[in-house]
């Protein structure tokens, strides 16, 4: 078990061409303890805020980084860190097995965690900045009538329900149960397949037969500072998948594990498009700007995408604009500030801001981003309003403190929880 402890690497383009080897640990400290196969690190995903986040299983991590202990023993939990692997946080913990993290357009991560084959159901997670699930590893080997102890006795596993007297109040709830081996999830990324996609993800549920075995798709709803599950559907059948991904290219690959458990050496992949929205000018352009980077593009152009149907081209397009820093902090910040400005380009926007004040802390581009920020805690929009508490708080922005204050008393329960989680950072 402890011959191959799990690290995240960092590989440039030459190591996959063989011309060099420039690879090395950003990460260390993974797996440390015994638990099942297979609970190792998972999920690596680039968030809005330019951070690099990924899961472990209940094999779990105790990182010694920059002089702090990041972590825990025994449970699963899901980290973010800098692209170079400073900064490295915990940001969600109590989980038994994620394989997969995905980002919807609001910048909500979700998961999907596995059940412990003790009478407990698989679960959607909305992975909320410092949630706990519950679960911890030794829970694995209660059994008779302390079946998995107080994961089934304090109903750690169930979703939440009002009227539940014994559920303990100190846990962030499952969305919902779904499915009974969640594997590969991804979230639509807005281009290369119909209207009906939009807001939706995609799961596979992995049971070792393909009679069985199929990849759900589904929808979210807010429910109080949370979700519930909407319309969840089969969307393929008759395939063992242990991977689902939205390329770039606008086509949706599936991986097929084939047969059983255990590897007998075959698998196939599929590919799965709809020409009619493939060809459309929006999911032709991401295509074709992916392909090409942002560098070289100017800041008007960047601007313009922040408005763009695919994710991928408007995080791009975002992430650009902070690493721009003082070349573009005054144009963000007047399209946060615009009262005409449409919802989706003022988050890619607020987003930005968001990288710039973390990232430049004392200069005059980021005093210039956290005065925008906490100007948005006024705005009308309760979700604009939720997101710049957030943001206000991972930027460390301490002149927007009675600004965020002030926003726990919002009519909104999501405004209410980011609000207090900032207060939590600027204390």
């Amino acid at each position: 078990w402890f011959a191959n402890i799990p690290n995240v690497w960092h590989l440039r383009d030459e190591d996959l061409d063989g011309k060099a080897d420039t690879r090395r640990s950003i990460s260390y400290g993974h797996g440390v303890r015994v638990g099942f196969l297979g609970h190792d690190l998972h999920g690596l995903v680039w968030g809005p805020d330019g951070r690099l986040y990924f899961s472990i299983g209940d094999r779990a991590s105790v990182l010694k980084t920059e002089g702090r202990t990041v972590g825990t023993q025994d449970t699963g939990a899901v980290f973010r860190c800098n692209p170079d692997g400073t900064g490295m946080e915990m940001v969600y913990s109590g989980l038994r097995n994620p394989q997969e993290l995905v980002f919807d357009e609001w910048g909500n991560l979700f998961t999907g965690d596995n059940n412990s084959d003790g009478g407990d159901k698989a679960r959607v997670v909305f992975v909320a900045d410092g949630g706990e699930s519950g679960w911890e590893m030794p829970f694995q080997t209660l059994e008779d009538a302390n079946k998995r102890g107080p994961w089934e006795q304090e109903h750690l596993w169930h979703v939440h329900a009002a009227d539940d007297p014994v559920q303990a109040a100190w846990i962030t709830p499952p969305v919902a149960h779904l499915t009974d081996g969640p594997s590969g999830l991804a979230a639509y990324p807005g281009t290369g397949f119909p209207k009906e996609f939009d807001g939706t993800f995609l799961i596979c549920d992995f049971l070792g037969g393909d009679a069985y075995s199929q990849v759900w798709r589904f929808g979210v709803r807010p429910a109080g500072a949370g979700y519930e599950l909407v319309d969840p559907q089969t969307f393929i059948k008759s395939i063992l998948p242990t991977d689902v991904e939205f390329a770039p290219d606008g086509h949706l690959y599936a991986s097929d594990w084939w047969n059983g458990w255990q590897s007998d050496g075959k698998g196939r992949i599929y590919r799965v498009w709809h020409p009619e929205s493939l060809f459309k000018p929006s999911a032709q352009e991401a295509i074709r700007v992916l392909r090409e980077g942002f560098r070289q593009r100017p800041t008007e152009a960047l601007l313009s995408m922040l408005d763009h149907d695919a994710r991928r081209l408007r995080q791009g397009a975002h992430l650009e604009l902070a690493a721009r820093g003082t070349r573009s902090v005054e144009s963000l910040a007047a399209l946060v500030r615009d009262p005409a400005a449409r919802q989706r380009p003022q988050l890619h926007a607020l987003w930005a801001l968001q990288v710039i004040a973390r990232r430049q802390v004392g200069s005059s581009a980021a005093k210039t981003a956290c005065e925008a920020l906490i100007s948005l805690c006024a705005c009308v929009d309760e979700e604009i309003r939720a997101q710049a508490a957030r943001a206000i708080g991972d930027a460390g922005c301490k002149a927007g403190l009675e600004a965020v204050r002030g926003l726990m008393t919002d009519s909104s329960p999501r405004v209410r929880a980011f609000a207090c989680g900032a207060l939590g950072q600027l204390r």
